[in-house]
């Protein structure tokens, strides 16, 4: 297994490499922000920019979960490995939970180290009103999350192309705001039954999209 999960992390660290400049494009903007306030011969607010800088970059973690989840299988038939490693004797078991305890591990890191660094930054100087809180942060994006990995994931089982893949996680997630918008349009605002109706959609769109994405895989015949 411990071989399995180095090949998968090193299939998919290209797109790492990209991602994490991706992710890192916030504070470094938060760095040149701070930078721009001294030659001005201002104090900077250290503490608001890494705030402000993180909660950007959680935003942008949950985005490409979508792109991590697109890659997981679908990468390996882009660069031809695919039809390689179907030689080996591989469990396709033990393949597809490589596959799954990498990407996850992706993502969790990604929202984890974001959100700590902001909760960090708010500990040190708190702000009620860009505060992130972990109860609105759990409510309205970890839904989000599980939908856009969920069927980024099924699409990957059976495409060739990680894009297309990575592209319908994010069509779900836009398709699910915009009936939720147009739903919510009459009320004013978010009610119970909007957070209910959203995180059954999510949870079953996104879990039943990744169960059905381990069914295919584990069915389908490389050629």
């Amino acid at each position: 297994m411990r071989t399995l999960l180095w090949k998968d992390y090193r299939e998919n660290r290209k797109i790492l490499m990209a991602i994490a400049v991706f992710i890192l494009t916030p504070y470094v903007g938060s760095i040149v922000m701070g930078i721009a306030e001294l030659s001005v011969n201002r104090v900077p607010g250290w503490v608001q920019l890494l705030r402000a800088g993180s909660a950007i970059a959680l935003f942008l973690s949950a985005g490409v979960t979508s792109f991590i989840a697109g890659n997981a299988i679908a990468g390996e038939r882009a660069n031809r490995s695919a039809e390689f490693a179907a030689y080996l004797p591989i469990p396709r078991q033990s393949a597809i939970m490589s596959k799954a305890i990498v990407a996850i591990s992706i993502c969790l890191c990604m929202l984890v180290v974001n959100f700590g660094i902001n909760q960090l930054a708010s500990w040190v100087e708190p702000n009620r009103i860009h505060d992130l809180r972990v109860q609105d942060v759990v409510l309205r994006g970890l839904p989000a999350v599980v939908l856009m990995f969920g069927v980024a994931w099924l699409f990957s089982s059976f495409s060739r192309s990680p894009v297309i893949a990575a592209a319908s996680g994010l069509a779900a997630f836009l398709v699910q705001m915009g009936a939720l918008i147009y739903s919510t349009s009459d009320t004013g605002g978010i009610t119970d039954t909007w957070l209910h109706w959203y995180w059954s959609t999510s949870l079953l769109a996104g879990g039943g999209g990744f169960a059905v994405g381990v069914v295919c895989h584990l069915r389908r015949v490389e050629p």
